[in-house]
């Protein structure tokens, strides 16, 4: 706080008095309700979370598209999640919870590879032995 706020804080605080605990004051619970969540120490190292982002006006639809991504694609986007289908990789797919997007947002289930398959079998026969 710079001492001019600080100032017109204090000016404006003057004349108030503490309200004094009795027995004809009622304190309403707090409304918060909700578990304290724990900080998760892999967010506050993760770059996305650090950096500026640039702002975008509302009217702009958001979209990105990597050089080499064909317009196709960026459109088969646009018309809905069905296209994830087409690929014989992906096993599943959801709409996402509230809190990661919702209905502008989906998980989506991959098959593994075959060397990640194979790195996953190599790291559990390990543990295994």
């Amino acid at each position: 706080m710079n001492p001019d706020d600080k100032s017109f804080f204090l000016d404006a605080m003057e004349d108030v008095q503490p309200l004094k605990r009795g027995p004809d004051i009622h304190w309403q619970p707090s409304r918060n309700t909700r578990a304290r969540q724990e900080v998760d120490s892999e967010q506050l190292d993760n770059f996305l979370t650090l950096d500026f982002l640039d702002l975008l006006p509302l009217e702009e639809p958001l979209a990105f598209q990597r050089e080499g991504v064909q317009q196709g694609v960026i459109e088969k986007l646009r018309s809905g999640k069905r296209w994830l289908t087409e690929f014989e990789e992906v096993q599943a797919f959801c709409v996402a919870l509230p809190h990661h997007g919702g209905s502008g947002a989906c998980y989506v289930s991959l098959r593994k590879s075959d060397e990640a398959k194979q790195e996953n079998w190599e790291r559990h026969a390990k543990r295994s032995r």
